[in-house]
């Protein structure tokens, strides 16, 4: 096992919720009863499975993470920006925009 530091409050916090969450009220050794039981809950969630990296575009979009486990953090890339000159001496800014 690792070393932890973890205050009392946020341990009794998360053995609180592992209660609720199982219906039992049985007390809860740190941390190996909090791993198998956070393991156990976590087979009632589904594995996210899409894209971890994202960037935004024009259009909205939906990542339907609705009660699915996340493995890794999600990154959102910057949203697109292309700037060129224009034929008035200018230049001409794109935004959120990909292609020609």
């Amino acid at each position: 096992m690792g070393f932890y530091v973890v205050s009392d409050t946020v341990l009794t916090s998360i053995a609180d919720a592992i209660r609720v969450r199982s219906g039992e009220n049985k007390e809860l050794i740190f941390p190996t009863d909090f791993i198998e039981e956070i393991e156990t809950l976590a087979q009632d969630y589904e594995i996210w499975n899409g894209n971890y990296i994202v960037t935004p575009t024009i259009a909205a979009q939906i990542l339907e993470t609705q009660g699915k486990v996340m493995k890794n953090n999600m990154v959102i890339n910057e949203i697109p920006y292309t700037e060129v000159s224009n034929t008035s001496g200018g230049n001409t800014v794109r935004i959120g925009f990909y292609g020609e």
